[in-house]
C-alpha cells in the first residue's frame, strides 16, 4: 500500500506508540493523521507539534474514548466526511491495569474490536493494524489479564484478516507484537510491579518502523509481526489446527 497522501488515524495516539506512529506516517507522506485518546492535553500538545513539524492541517485530534462504539463511530464518520476516506486504521490504544482489571479488557481487546469492526464498516479499502504484545505470544505471569487481553487481539486479528468483510472489501488486517517499550504504560507498570527486564526498553521508533513494513507489504495479511528488540523481529509462526506435539 502506498503511504504517501493516505488518510490514518490511530487511537491512542497521543503519546507513546501511537504518537510514534502518527510521526512516522507522516515521514512517510501521509496526508494526515487523526489521534484518538481520551487525553485532552496531551492530545492537544501533541497534534501541535505535530503540525509545527509537518505542517498546518497534518495531524488533528480528536478526544474519544475507544470503549465507547458510538463516539469511536462519530470520529470514524468525521473523519471521512472530513478527508473523503481513511486508508490506515491503527487500534493502539492499551492500558495495564491490574486491579482495575475490566478496564484493561475494555480498552485492550474491547477497543481493538469495536475499532476494526467500524473500520471493516466505513472504510472502503486499505490496512487495519492492530496493537498486541509479544505477552500475547509469550505468557506474562506478572499480568495475566494484560497478556490475556493481546493474546485476544493476535486471535482476533488472524480470524478477521480472513472473514468475508475484509476480503470482500480487501481490507488487510495485521498486528503488532512488540516487546517491553519505552512507554509512559511501562514506565508506571515498572514502578508499580516486579519487573525485571532482561533487555532494554525499545525505543517508540522502532515500533513505528516496524507498522510501516506491515502497511506498505501488500502480501502481509492475518501476520503478527513480533519485535523483541532494536535487532530482532519477525513474522510468528502459528501451528494450524491438527499440528500438535506428540505426547
Amino acid at each position: 500500500m502506498i503511504i504517501k497522501g493516505a488518510v490514518a488515524m490511530v487511537t491512542g495516539g497521543a503519546r507513546g506508540i501511537g504518537y510514534a506512529f502518527c510521526e512516522e506516517l507522516l515521514k512517510q507522506g501521509a496526508k494526515v493523521v487523526v489521534l484518538i485518546d481520551v487525553l485532552t492535553g496531551e492530545g492537544t500538545d501533541a497534534q501541535a507539534s505535530l503540525q509545527a513539524e509537518y505542517g498546518p492541517g497534518s495531524a488533528v485530534f480528536i478526544e474519544c474514548d475507544v470503549t465507547k462504539n458510538e463516539d469511536l463511530k462519530s470520529a470514524m464518520n468525521t473523519v471521512i466526511k472530513e478527508h473523503g476516506k481513511l486508508d490506515i486504521l491503527c487500534n493502539n490504544a492499551g492500558v495495564a491495569h491490574q486491579t482495575d482489571w475490566e478496564k484493561t479488557l475494555n480498552v485492550n481487546l474491547g477497543g481493538v474490536i469495536r475499532g476494526t469492526k467500524l473500520g471493516l464498516e466505513l472504510m472502503s479499502s486499505g490496512a487495519i493494524i492492530n496493537t498486541a504484545s509479544a505477552a500475547g505470544i509469550a505468557p506474562w505471569g506478572i499480568g495475566p489479564v494484560y497478556s490475556a487481553t493481546k493474546s485476544g487481539v493476535i486471535g482476533f486479528t488472524r480470524a478477521t484478516a480472513i472473514s468475508q468483510e475484509a476480503v470482500e472489501k480487501g481490507i488487510r488486517v495485521n498486528c503488532l507484537c512488540p516487546g517491553a517499550t519505552d512507554t509512559p504504560v511501562i514506565r508506571k507498570a515498572m514502578e508499580n510491579l516486579p519487573i525485571v527486564l532482561k533487555k532494554p526498553l525499545m525505543r517508540t521508533e522502532v515500533i513505528a518502523k516496524a507498522l510501516i513494513q506491515l502497511i506498505a507489504n501488500d502480501s502481509k495479511n492475518g501476520e503478527a509481526l513480533v519485535i523483541l528488540d532494536e535487532q530482532t523481529s519477525g513474522y510468528h509462526q502459528f501451528n494450524e489446527l491438527g499440528v500438535f506435539k506428540p505426547n
